[in-house]
């Protein structure tokens, strides 16, 4: 299967909307960080849609999106550590490692690792709570306040923790046969 897809060009272009958000957020580029985060969670959410309507699944776009999915939340997380300094944050982080280092093992066992509904919500969930956090710390908010917003990393580690769990333990596919 061909590999240089409509998705793919997608997928590729989240992971550079995504590491344009990390250097946004590191050179204090404040007008950049939430266009560079909508560009990334949206090439999310385009780039499977593209690849089942336009019936161009690859193995290669099987495996980039969901780590360029975990880039983009470790991103995030990695802003959200440097805003509020949590452990919490901290926490889901290291369960995102944890789902990353699984997801790879069965791509290098050839076993499929399908998109559980659990990892569309968790990816849902993290999006709307970071970028309201990250948008309260930001100084072109006019009520700028980070800490009134702070209760949104406990909805995130939630989502995180049961995406784990659904792909641990209940997201097993076939080893295809070919």
């Amino acid at each position: 299967m061909n590999w240089k897809t409509i998705p793919n060009f997608v997928t590729v272009l989240g992971f550079v909307a995504t590491f344009g958000y990390g250097y946004a957020f590191l050179s204090f580029k404040e007008e950049l960080i939430l266009p560079l985060l909508l560009t990334a969670s949206l090439t999310d959410f385009l780039d499977g849609a593209l690849a089942r309507s336009l019936n161009q699944r690859s193995r290669m776009g099987t495996f980039l999106d969901p780590i360029r999915d975990k880039v983009l939340l470790v991103a995030v997380l990695l802003n959200l550590i440097m805003i509020y300094g949590r452990e919490i944050t901290a926490l889901i982080v290291a369960i995102t490692i944890l789902e990353v280092g699984g997801g790879v093992l069965n791509f290098l066992k050839g076993l499929p690792q399908p998109v559980h509904p659990v990892g569309k919500v968790r990816g849902f969930v993290h999006f709307l709570c970071a970028s309201t956090i990250i948008s309260s710390s930001s100084v072109h908010w006019p009520t700028a306040n980070p800490q009134s917003v702070e209760w949104l990393i406990y909805p995130m580690f939630l989502a995180s923790l049961f995406a784990l769990i659904a792909y641990t333990f209940f997201n097993r596919a076939p080893k295809p046969t070919s």
